[in-house]
C-alpha cells in the first residue's frame, strides 16, 4: 500500500507511483478494447519496473542524465574546470545572461531566428515530432532563456522549462550558429545551471540520450533487442549522432543517469508496433526523411567540422573561415611568405630551376661562413636570406605545399601574429641551434664527418614550416604519437641522406612545441 504523505493536499513518492500504474492499466484496457496497441515513451524506471512485473514488454531506450545542485557549491565552477574551452572562451569576453522573450529588440530577434534556422539546416534529420519538436518560444512564460554574446553579437541560446514544480529544470532547446566560437553551449550550460540555482532549484536535467548504454542487469531481459541497439549506438550514427550526443552530456560529469524506458501494452513488441512509432516521431515518412537526411548530408558537409575533430577539445581555436573572402584575408601572412619565396626564386634561381651559384656560395647557411662572419654587417643575412631561396623547382614546390596546407591552417586557426612568431624564430634559430648541438658530438664520435658537416648549405623555408608545424601538432587529440612519428621520419631522412644537417628540423619541432607549451598549456587555460 502507498505510504500517504503528512500533508494532506501532497502525494507522496509511492503513491504517485500507484496511481501512474493504475492509470496505464486502464489506457492499455481501453486501446485492447478498440483493438489497438499502445505504447507509452518515456518511462520512468520504477514504473517500467511495475508493469514489467505484470508481463507486458518494457525495452529501456535511453538514460538521461541529472545534476544534484544541492549538492554542488557552484554548478558552474566546477564544469569550467573541466571544460577548458569554455573557460577560455568566458576569459576571451564572452557574456551569458538571461533574457525574455518579449523584451528583445527587432535585431536581437532576427539574431536568434537567423541561429535557429542555421541549427535546424546543420542537422542531420528533419526536426523530430512528439516529444522531440523544436518550439522554444511555446509557453516561454514559463521557461527560463540563456544567451551567449560574443564580440557585439549573439551566437547561441537556450531555454530551460520546468519540472516538478520549479525544484527541477529541463535544459530542452540548446541552439547554436554555425559560426559560433567553440565553448558557447558548454558556457551556456554551465551558467544556466548556476543561475538556476541562486533561484533555489535543485536538480537540472539535459534530457534523454536515445540508445545510451545500459546495466548488465536489463540486458539480461533482452539479449538480442539490447546488442542491436549497441551496435546502432555505436556504428549507426550517419543519420543521428546517437553516441556523440551521449559523450556530449557525459563530459558535464552528471552526478547520475536516469533510465528511460519504451513500454508496451502486451508482452511482445511487433513491427506493427515499431511502424506505428515511427510515424508519430516522423510524420513525413522514413523515406522522405531518409532522402533529406542524404541530400544533407551531401550539400551541408563542412570540411572545417570534419578537420577540428584531429584537435584536442581543451583548446579554444578560431571558427573555420566562411567564405573564400575570409580564407584569404585571414591567410595573409601565408600568402605574403609564398609570394616572397616565387619573386627570389625568380631572382635566384637559373632558367631550368636550379639555384645560382652565387646565391648559393654567398647567401646560404652555412656554419663556417656563419662564425668567420658572425660579427659582419652582413651576417644577419646568413640567419634570414636563406630561408627564401630554394635549390630547384621540387624544393620550391613541397615548400609551398606546407606552407599552404599547415601554415595556412595554422593562421586561420589562431592568427597571424603568432604564426608569424613562430616561424621566425623557426627560421633564425634552427640552424644555430642545430650546429652548436649537433657539431661537438660530431666532432667526437666522427672526425671525418666534422668538415663535411660543418661545411653543408642549407636554404629553403621548411624551418620556419616545421616550427608552425610543431605547434599545430601540439593542438591535436593524439600528439605525442605524431611527434614520435615527425622525429622518426626526420632522423631516417638524414641518415638516407647522410646529412646531419637536416636534423634542424628536430630543432624546427623544438622550437613550436615550446612556444605552444608556453602560451598555450592546457594547464593554464
Amino acid at each position: 500500500d502507498p505510504v500517504v504523505d503528512a500533508h494532506p493536499n501532497a502525494l507522496s513518492a509511492s503513491e504517485e507511483l500507484a496511481l501512474q500504474v493504475a492509470g496505464l492499466e486502464l489506457f492499455f484496457k481501453e486501446a485492447h478494447l478498440q483493438k489497438k496497441l499502445a505504447l507509452l515513451l518515456p518511462a520512468s524506471k520504477n514504473l517500467a519496473e511495475r508493469m514489467r512485473a505484470k508481463g507486458l514488454f518494457v525495452i529501456q531506450s535511453g538514460s538521461e542524465p541529472w545534476f544534484d545542485l544541492k549538492a554542488s557549491l557552484d554548478p558552474k565552477k566546477e564544469i569550467l574546470q573541466t571544460l577548458h574551452v569554455a573557460k577560455q572562451l568566458a576569459h576571451k569576453g564572452a557574456i551569458v545572461e538571461s533574457f525574455l522573450p518579449k523584451k528583445l529588440s527587432a535585431r536581437e530577434n532576427i539574431e536568434l531566428e537567423g541561429i535557429t534556422n542555421q541549427w535546424l539546416k546543420s542537422r542531420k534529420l528533419s526536426p523530430l515530432k512528439f516529444l522531440n519538436r523544436l518550439e522554444p518560444w511555446v509557453y516561454s512564460e514559463h521557461k527560463k532563456y540563456f544567451r551567449v554574446t560574443y564580440n557585439g553579437r549573439q551566437v547561441g541560446y537556450l531555454s530551460a522549462t520546468p519540472l516538478n514544480d520549479g525544484k527541477s529544470w529541463y535544459l530542452v532547446d540548446l541552439i547554436r550558429g554555425n559560426h559560433c566560437p567553440l565553448g558557447t553551449t558548454e558556457l551556456l550550460i554551465a551558467e544556466a545551471m548556476a543561475h538556476l540555482k541562486r533561484e533555489g532549484a535543485e536538480s537540472v536535467t539535459l534530457g534523454m540520450s536515445p540508445l545510451a548504454p545500459v546495466s548488465a542487469d536489463e540486458v539480461n531481459f533482452h539479449p538480442l533487442g539490447y546488442q542491436i541497439t549497441r551496435y546502432t549506438f555505436e556504428h549507426l550514427n550517419l543519420f543521428y549522432n546517437f553516441k556523440s550526443l551521449y559523450l556530449y552530456k557525459e563530459k558535464f560529469k552528471p552526478d547520475y543517469w536516469s533510465p528511460v524506458y519504451l513500454i508496451c501494452s502486451k508482452p511482445k513488441l511487433t513491427l506493427c508496433a515499431l511502424n506505428g512509432l515511427s510515424k508519430v516521431m516522423l510524420p513525413q515518412g522514413p523515406i522522405r526523411v531518409t532522402a533529406e537526411a542524404v541530400s544533407k548530408l551531401i550539400f551541408n558537409f563542412n570540411f572545417g567540422d570534419q578537420l577540428y575533430e584531429i584537435f584536442s577539445k581543451n583548446v579554444l581555436l578560431r571558427s573555420f573561415p566562411r567564405n573564400i573572402i575570409e580564407f584569404l584575408l585571414r591567410s595573409k601572412l601565408t600568402l605574403s611568405l609564398n609570394l616572397a619565396n616565387i619573386l627570389f626564386f625568380m631572382v635566384a634561381n637559373e632558367s631550368d630551376g636550379t639555384l645560382r651559384a652565387r646565391f648559393a656560395n654567398s647567401y646560404s647557411y652555412q656554419w663556417t661562413r656563419l662564425v668567420r662572419n658572425i660579427f659582419d654587417a652582413h651576417s644577419i643575412d646568413y640567419f634570414i636570406l636563406p630561408s627564401f631561396l630554394h635549390f630547384n623547382y621540387s624544393h620550391l614546390m613541397f615548400n609551398t605545399f606546407l606552407l599552404i596546407f599547415f601554415v595556412g591552417f595554422l593562421e586561420i586557426l589562431i592568427g597571424s601574429l603568432f604564426v608569424g612568431v613562430t616561424f621566425t624564430l623557426g627560421m633564425l634559430f634552427s640552424n644555430v641551434l642545430t650546429s652548436l648541438f649537433f657539431l661537438p658530438w660530431v666532432n667526437i664520435l666522427s672526425p671525418s664527418s666534422f668538415l663535411h658537416f660543418s661545411e653543408e648549405l642549407d636554404v629553403g623555408s621548411s624551418l620556419g614550416i616545421f616550427a608552425c608545424i610543431s605547434v599545430l601538432v601540439y593542438f591535436m587529440k593524439h600528439r605525442i604519437y605524431i611527434y614520435c612519428f615527425l622525429i622518426l621520419a626526420i632522423v631516417g631522412a638524414a641518415i638516407s641522406q647522410d646529412s646531419v644537417m637536416m636534423l634542424n628540423h628536430l630543432c624546427a619541432l623544438g622550437i613550436g612545441y615550446v612556444l605552444a607549451r608556453l602560451f598555450f598549456s592546457f594547464k593554464t587555460v
